[in-house]
């Protein structure tokens, strides 16, 4: 932020000043372009300025700057400091006024060919959420804020989160340790988190699980010293520094990302697989998105309990590396067809189905094709998790549809959640970390490499876009 507003003087509505870099860091930034004499700007205001209250009650997290599109600057001035909220705006005399409307396409349509805006791609009111270096995260996120309110940028995780920059170390409690974070893991769940799934009331630090040294321990703490090497499970680890209970840490032999395999997506899916899925020896498993960091551990613990595994993946180096694993039936979903293969090669059906990825079409295609007195766990709903528009309608009818397959096949379907198993928690982990230490299991880190706080973004949306290979690991 402070490249596109150096030395740029923002101006509130008290007459405050303060120069752009310095103002706006460690906020979710939007710029807001309308003018009074706009009756579709006038009528957006009152829900922009309640947006703006609700999102910054806690804390302030989230700014706007106002680009003016009024005629002088008086007209500008009043506009402001009358009807908008307690937030800053580009002075009337400032060329940055222009060249922003030139920058982001996004004008009124009578300053259009004044100004020299040859690409418009909006009108006015508008709200356009950008990031540090000034690119556009969301450039029509009015219609989403009038619609959506709170929510409105919570399905994306790069425009609802900001980096913020605390002064002092934090100090732990007498049962608590400060870690120095090293390694954070990324899930497919950091979306759930910004949607407020964990927690709703803001602002709050996001991440699930962490790896790093221990660098500070509470009067009480007996269990580890500073410079041990832990890792950890906690809503806010996607920082630097954490305070931790002392009893939620795992104790590793060196510092290393690979055991953030098993915290999270590791022990939930052997919970899954054991205790909702009832698995057992010699029977058919499917496993969907089975070439990620949690599939890759279902595809060991199934083969390791003398199953016959049958993986979903969406390309062929997930086919090769799953065939490395000795994956006895790779599905590439974008080069077979999933349900022709699955009917023509286990006629019998599947006796055990863990899916991940959700999605009313979907599931259906995999029922049809579960055994008789099979079992389906719904793991979780990746397709979902980042989805902008609600589900349609047409869903309902292939819910439907699921239902009547497992009748008639006296087939059953189970939800699991990791915090409806928490008393199974550490033995599953203990299991799994013996594993990785014996090499009866083995971590897979994706090969992408993500290097600090302010990369953490492009991490969450790598995933998203199918690109890992294996766990997903920024470095600190």
């Amino acid at each position: 932020m402070s490249a596109l507003f150096k030395g740029i003087e923002l101006v509130n509505a008290k007459g405050e000043t303060l120069l752009g870099e310095q103002c706006l860091q460690n906020k979710v930034v939007a710029l807001f372009f309308a003018a009074d004499w706009c009756p579709d700007c006038r009528s957006f205001q009152p829900t922009l300025n309640a947006f703006y209250k609700d999102v910054n009650q806690q804390k302030h997290v989230f700014d706007i700057v106002f680009v003016g599109s009024d005629a002088t600057a008086a007209d500008q001035d009043a506009h402001f400091k009358d009807k908008q909220g307690p937030w800053w705006q580009i002075p009337f005399a400032s060329p940055l006024r222009d060249d922003l409307k030139r920058k982001y396409g996004v004008c009124a349509a009578k300053e259009k060919d004044a100004i020299g805006v040859t690409d418009r791609k909006n009108g006015i009111p508008s709200l356009v959420v950008i990031d540090a270096n000034g690119a556009v995260l969301d450039l029509h996120a009015a219609d989403k804020v009038e619609t959506q309110g709170v929510e409105a940028f919570a399905a994306d995780f790069r425009a609802a989160t900001a980096i913020v920059v605390e002064a002092d170390l934090p100090a732990p409690g007498d049962d608590e340790v400060v870690v120095s974070t090293r390694f954070v893991g990324i899930n497919a769940s950091d979306i759930n988190v910004t949607n407020g799934l964990f927690t709703s009331t803001l602002p709050f630090g996001c991440g699930l699980e962490a790896v790093g040294e221990v660098v500070s321990v509470g009067s009480a703490v007996r269990n580890v010293r500073v410079g041990d090497a832990v890792m950890f499970r906690k809503l806010g680890a996607f920082a630097e520094y954490v305070t931790v209970k002392a009893t939620a840490l795992v104790l590793l032999p060196h510092l290393s990302p690979e055991p953030l395999v098993i915290l999270t997506g590791g022990a939930s899916v052997s919970m899954a697989l054991r205790l909702v899925g009832a698995m057992t020896t010699g029977e058919t498993v499917l496993i969907t998105a089975a070439a990620g960091a949690t599939g890759l551990i279902a595809v060991q613990l199934a083969k390791r309990a003398g199953n016959r595994v049958i993986g979903l993946v969406g390309s062929e180096a997930k086919v090769r590396m799953l065939e490395s694993l000795g994956c006895d039936r790779v599905i590439n979903y974008n080069a077979e067809d999933m349900g022709a293969v699955l009917k023509r090669e286990y006629p019998a059906g599947v006796d055990l189905l863990l899916d991940s990825v959700g999605g009313g079409k979907h599931l259906e295609q995999l029922v049809d094709n579960v055994a008789v007195h099979g079992r389906v766990v719904l793991f979780g709903s990746i397709s979902q998790y980042d989805n902008r528009e609600p589900a349609p309608e047409s869903d309902g009818a292939s819910l439907t549809r699921v239902a009547w397959s497992l009748l008639l096949k006296s087939a059953s379907i189970r939800g699991f959640r990791t915090s409806d198993h928490q008393e199974h928690y550490d033995a599953h982990v203990r299991e799994l970390l013996q594993g990785l230490q014996d090499g009866s299991l083995v971590s897979h880190l994706d090969a992408t490499v993500f290097e600090g706080l302010e990369s953490v973004a492009d991490a969450v949306e790598h995933l998203y876009a199918r690109r890992n290979i294996g766990k997903v690991i920024v470095r600190l």
